[in-house]
């Protein structure tokens, strides 16, 4: 149990640095500055390609899932310039690789507290 919390706190703080790298730093070459660019231009033309045929006239489902489908697109390109969102997905993808299915909410659900607890610090949010 006690091996268990230990590795859940290394865990959540590595993920809380990796999310804050990823979502607030420059990076090597800037390569996660570049990369955050990239999503918003891609996010951008999605939209406007989706307002386009919003407004050329089309039925209201078709408009409802292309509404749908936007903000799909806004929050994925989002996910990744927000430590606090990105995180917990961190946190439950390494909890998978390290402990498996077993009491997998419990683990994620501390990890991403933890992980908030760490960020806060990191981002002055005490």
């Amino acid at each position: 149990m006690i091996d268990q919390l230990i590795a859940l706190i290394f865990i959540s703080l590595a993920c809380a640095f990796i999310s804050n790298v990823i979502t607030r730093q420059n990076g090597p070459m800037f390569i996660f500055s570049a990369f955050r660019m990239m999503l918003s231009l891609w996010s951008t033309n999605k939209s406007i390609t989706i307002g386009s045929e919003i407004n050329s006239g089309i039925s209201d489902s078709r408009r409802t899932f292309l509404l749908r489908k936007s903000k799909a697109i806004k929050s994925f390109a989002e996910l990744f310039s927000c430590p606090f969102c990105i995180g917990p997905w961190l946190i439950l993808i390494v909890s998978l690789i390290v402990f498996g299915f077993e009491g997998l909410l419990v683990n994620w659900f501390a990890g991403s507290g933890l992980l908030y607890i760490w960020l806060g610090l990191i981002n002055g949010r005490s």
